[in-house]
């Protein structure tokens, strides 16, 4: 299983008005490599088995091989295998989408979009909680077996000069964002994820604490963001 782990600190908190600014985190790719394409000139081994062939796929761990068939009365049969390893946040042709470049193509990166600051309500809702929530959204060009996760603490302290600390909880929808054909599941799964921003492939995230008094009140937590590979 391949991971990459990036930490993003998540913002200060207090406890003001309700508001969210979002911060955008580029992931680095997992262990997909583009393969290289084919040559004609490949077809050298045959007659110089030193000969280095210009197709490979390292990822699959694969290159241009080829064979010599003598033909007989009855008809032979060559199979011949394909393979292809497009690295993830590639960028992808579609020179439909509104998003696309002049050359057709739309940007690819794997980027998580989330709160670097949520503002909790000085009033309390109805059920005394001291409230704010914000919204992650991710996008990607990605593998079918790849998850992204952005994993927030379960708590953050606030403090209070001259008061004893207090504890907030986070509670965010889904933490794991696949492509719709995944074989992933489970309620903590998004299943809209795409290599374009779409509304869909996002998550409320809450922050709430009903121990708030008189004051102002600061912390921080952390999202863990990463790229998995299911098994």
């Amino acid at each position: 299983m391949n991971k990459i782990i990036k930490k993003v600190v998540a913002g200060v908190l207090t406890a003001l008005t309700v508001a969210s600014i979002t911060s955008t985190t580029a992931f680095a790719s997992t262990s997909y490599v583009n393969s290289v394409g084919s040559a004609k000139e490949d077809i050298g081994i045959l007659s110089d088995s030193s000969y280095t062939v210009i197709g490979k796929d390292t990822t699959q761990d694969k290159k241009s091989t080829y064979s010599n068939i003598t033909p007989a009365d009855e008809s032979i049969t060559s199979p011949c295998e394909v393979y292809a390893t497009v690295e993830e946040g590639s960028k992808v042709y579609d020179p439909e989408n509104p998003n696309a470049d002049d050359d057709g193509f739309v940007d690819g990166s794997v980027i998580a979009s989330l709160p670097t600051t949520i503002i909790l309500s000085g009033t309390p809702n109805a059920e005394g909680y001291y409230e704010g929530s914000g919204i992650v959204k991710v996008k990607g060009n990605v593998a079918g077996t790849t998850i992204v996760n952005v994993v927030p603490d379960s708590t953050v302290t606030l403090s209070s000069q001259g008061k004893a600390d207090i504890s907030a909880n986070i509670v965010q929808e889904y933490t794991k964002f696949v492509i719709p054909t995944s074989a992933v599941t489970g309620d903590d799964v998004n299943k809209n994820l795409d290599y374009v921003f779409n509304n869909d492939c996002s998550s409320t995230v809450v922050v709430k604490t009903n121990q708030a008094t008189a004051g102002s009140w600061h912390g921080a937590y952390n999202n863990v963001v990463s790229l998995t590979t299911a098994e």
